[in-house]
């Protein structure tokens, strides 16, 4: 097989983060082009969507689809056909395999020549099933180191930028514990571009450049009440310690195995294990302002090194070089093809009928039939490899869960006014 040339990335949203990646991805190819279809769904639906994917990939001779798989929102046996109609290399982007690897990421890996997972863990549980996966982390922004104010002293002896919520409860305990013994610690919460506490890029870099210590977090997002008893304790990828590191600030950051390997510890980064290690540590570097500075300085130049936009591409393009050499085939040297779990069965239909009923509730009927046809046409391919009655039960369950689900949301908005 040849280096494929012409790539089409799909991704969920368009935000500054999203486009300054796929800049970077985008250099890995002669062409390229972008479809954000998170807002393409929302307006015209799935079967729309499907067109114009195909549309492109006609238009612009698409050899490489590079699909963000963060939700279960692609037919995989869609993309199966497309793949053997246009000979297409598929390479899926795995954000957050730390909680959603069994019930969407997995099923999508069936047929992708390459899985990108910023996940160090779920590297090896691809490779034992004969997936190509690999450890990646996208580009990190480097400011100008000019366009961010610097003060003289730290502003901030130790600093915290990030979201405080409920579903981020062990990020609130230690907060808690950091303020209950005195460490001074200033929690500057921020949320989306549309919230009051919003704060600009600049503003945030400018942030961790003047504080002494930056505080970074590893803890999962707990969207939902999970039956597996060690689900909270997961530490996954962030970006945010590299995001620090980036504009020359230093991280304390809690430990996990992903950020443990994107710098080393000690020498460009200061993790902790645990509530006690972490004020033993900030009391030390309280202590020892040379060290922070020499961590800091080496920290930003790793940044420059491994995850600048030219960096991450010369990665990604080496990445899909070697992975030519399968042709088709896992590691194992099988065939790849789609096979999908009930979970993955679930959640695609829920989020299918629930885009379709916004079009419905739009008025746009026509629109609405046709998305209903390709849940038909899902539901279809997923009885050749489960049985009649596994396929009824998943409808049904699926429509139930919806349902609980637009309850819910209905009752959370009545009882708010």
């Amino acid at each position: 097989m040849h280096y494929p040339p012409n790539h089409l990335y799909l991704m969920q949203w368009c935000d500054e983060h999203t486009e300054f990646w796929v800049n970077s991805f985008g250099m890995a190819s002669d062409e390229y082009s972008i479809l954000f279809f998170g807002n393409y769904l929302a307006e015209n639906g799935l079967s729309c969507l499907t067109k114009e994917i195909e549309l492109r990939i006609l238009r612009d001779d698409v050899s490489l689809l590079f699909i963000e798989v963060s939700s279960p929102l692609f037919n995989p046996f869609f993309l199966e056909g497309l793949k053997e109609k246009y000979g297409l290399m598929i390479v899926i982007f795995a954000i957050d395999d730390e909680f959603k690897f069994d019930w969407i990421s997995s099923t999508y890996a069936m047929i992708s020549d390459l899985v990108l997972t910023l996940d160090y863990v779920s590297v090896d549980r691809y490779r034992q099933s004969g997936i190509n996966a690999h450890f990646f982390m996208h580009p990190i922004y480097i400011p100008d180191i000019e366009d961010i104010a610097a003060e003289n002293s730290y502003t901030h002896k130790i600093s915290f930028v990030g979201r405080v919520s409920e579903d981020k409860p062990s990020r609130q305990e230690i907060l808690n514990f950091l303020e209950k013994n005195n460490t001074g610690i200033s929690i500057i919460s921020t949320s989306g571009s549309k919230n009051s506490r919003y704060l600009s890029r600049n503003e945030m870099y400018s942030i961790f450049k003047n504080s002494l210590i930056n505080l970074g977090f590893s803890g999962i997002t707990t969207y939902y009440i999970s039956k597996d008893p060690l689900f909270e304790r997961k530490r996954g990828t962030k970006a945010r310690h590299l995001e620090i590191s980036a504009v020359g600030g230093f991280c304390l950051n809690e430990y996990s195995i992903s950020s443990a390997k994107h710098l080393r510890e000690g020498i460009e980064i200061v993790l902790f294990k645990s509530k006690k290690d972490l004020l033993e540590k900030i009391h030390y570097y309280f202590n020892h302002e040379e060290e922070v500075a020499e961590i800091a300085m080496a920290a930003s130049k790793a940044i420059k090194e491994r995850f600048s936009t030219e960096a991450v591409a010369l990665k990604l393009r080496s990445l899909i070089k070697d992975s030519l050499q399968y042709d088709g085939k896992d590691l194992y040297g099988n065939e790849l093809k789609t096979e999908t779990n009930v979970a993955f069965a679930h959640n695609f239909i829920e989020f299918t009928l629930k885009i379709s009923l916004g079009l419905l509730l739009k008025g746009r009927i026509r629109r609405f039939f046709k998305d209903v046809g390709e849940l038909f046409r899902f539901l279809s391919s997923l009885s050749k490899n489960k049985s009649f009655l596994t396929v009824i039960k998943v409808v049904l369950i699926s429509i139930y869960r919806l349902g609980k689900t637009l309850l819910s949301s209905i009752l959370g908005r009545f009882r708010s006014r």
